[in-house]
């Protein structure tokens, strides 16, 4: 790897995929609402992406790095400035629902 990359968002990232976490995108729903489109994912031997197609690749960090860039083409910030985690559009989503009649 590159010395003068800045590895702790990229860590971040691989910490939170290997945790189970999934990276996505909060998309609406025609019919009202939103849901959640997984863009990045990981099992126990891959690293998964859907973004323009979908493939895997090895489970390790310079598998991630490669996907960010090559894949993706994006730094780890704008990464994490673009996608949430399941987990966080869930927080989001139980919040807009517990306050759609404050509207």
């Amino acid at each position: 790897m590159d010395r003068g990359i800045k590895m702790s968002a990229y860590k971040f990232i691989y910490e939170k995929l290997l945790a189970g976490e999934m990276f996505g995108s909060i998309e609406k729903h025609r019919m009202g609402g939103a849901y959640f489109w997984d863009v990045l994912y990981a099992d126990k031997l891959y690293i998964h992406w859907r973004h323009y197609g979908q493939s895997a690749n090895k489970l390790s960090l310079k598998s991630l790095k490669w996907i960010l860039d090559n894949i993706f083409k994006m730094k780890p910030e704008e990464f994490l400035y673009t996608y949430v985690t399941q987990k966080q559009y869930k927080q989001i989503d139980s919040y807009y629902e517990g306050n759609e009649n404050d509207a």
